[in-house]
């Protein structure tokens, strides 16, 4: 579901402090004149949610083809209908998303913007999210971790960052992308969901996976690298529908799990079935000499889920195998267990399914 938006409204008029509620204008050396009008003492005084509205001035082709006046509307959508991003919100809820937002911005002051207005908005920010309700905290680090070893270099860099809520986030990004993947239950300790009716107690696991994606071109080539059609029209109304969420959302997972290493066959529930599976498959292609090499695959796996130090066993895999073998050792090191790998299937189930958590 989209998370945070950003839309632009073209001011016909120049703002100043006597036709805006903007008081504090500032220009910098570039000619940019700006002004920010945050809702966070309405948020304090009244207990909602208000969006962040920023004015910027500015000189088109170094001044010589004018001056526009833009308004930025920032928001999340969960937040601005329910004051939490637990809860996610789709395309049939676009009305009340453009009457809450014409309701909270005429609040704060902005009155020349109008209700029909909103739906044509142009999009510079579009985030895409899913919330995955799990068992425990546990299996939500299990899943993190997993995923934290997804070989996608290629394509995107990876950072492991301590997040300020006290749990762990895991980013890949790239020109075009930012994702992030992190326990979103360890706020939500903190804090009541909704109205209070439902506590975050009734949550013990929430993983939280979104991306980020910043300006015109950057949606558009999500959009079209998924495989779906880029709108006519950039508009909010456009933008804001569940096949382009669902398909951004479950074609970037889909490719970052594919990466995840994992030993073939690991899908067993105990180590004599995932035994019964490689002496089957090796005995097919080498007979008795691939029943051995087997047997050392599963002697290896059993080291490493036991802690054995790594040195040692590269250097019997070495003796045993040859140098080549250290890849399939390096596959293996990272590869979830079968308790691990079922979680990290269950969350791509979830996103696959798609399924709204909302308070209704």
């Amino acid at each position: 579901m989209i998370d945070t938006v950003t839309l632009i409204y073209t001011c016909k008029n120049r703002l100043t402090q006597a036709n805006s509620p903007f008081s504090d204008f500032s220009k910098n050396g570039k000619g940019f004149t700006q002004a920010i009008l945050s809702g966070d003492e309405l948020c304090r005084e009244r207990g909602l949610y208000y969006p962040t509205v920023r004015y910027c001035e500015r000189p088109v082709g170094g001044g010589v083809a004018g001056i526009t006046w833009e308004l930025t509307i920032e928001f999340s959508i969960p937040k601005l209908l329910c004051s939490n991003n637990l809860y996610e919100f789709d395309e049939s809820s676009l009305g009340d998303v453009i009457k809450t937002l014409h309701k909270r911005i005429t609040e704060m002051g902005i009155r020349f913007i109008s209700q029909t207005d909103i739906p044509e908005l142009y999009v510079r920010r579009m985030d895409v999210g899913k919330n995955i309700l799990m068992n425990s905290h546990l299996g939500v680090d299990n899943v993190i971790r997993s995923i934290a070893n997804a070989d996608v270099n290629r394509w995107l860099k990876f950072d492991k960052v301590n997040y300020e809520n006290g749990g762990c986030l895991i980013r890949f990004h790239s020109k075009d992308e930012d994702i992030t993947f992190y326990d979103k239950s360890k706020e939500l300790e903190r804090q009541s969901v909704g109205n209070g009716v439902m506590t975050a107690t009734k949550f013990s696991g929430v993983l939280r996976f979104e991306i980020k994606m910043h300006g015109k071109r950057m949606i558009e080539r999500r959009i079209k690298n998924a495989g779906l059609a880029i709108p006519e029209k950039w508009e909010f109304q456009n933008l804001f529908k569940n096949e382009i969420c669902h398909t951004l959302l479950s074609k970037r997972l889909e490719y970052i799990v594919s990466h995840v290493p994992k030993i073939p066959l690991d899908e067993e529930e105990n180590i004599s079935g995932l035994l019964a599976n490689i002496m089957a498959e090796e005995s097919q292609k080498a007979g008795r000499g691939g029943v051995n090499k087997s047997l050392a695959r599963l002697g290896l796996i059993c080291a490493l889920k036991n802690g054995v130090n790594m040195r040692d066993i590269e250097t019997m895999i070495e003796d045993a195998f040859g140098k080549e073998s250290l890849k399939q050792l390096k596959n293996i090191q990272g590869s979830p267990s079968h308790y691990q790998l079922k979680n990290l299937l269950a969350v791509k189930k979830a996103v696959e399914e798609f399924r709204m958590l909302n308070p209704f």
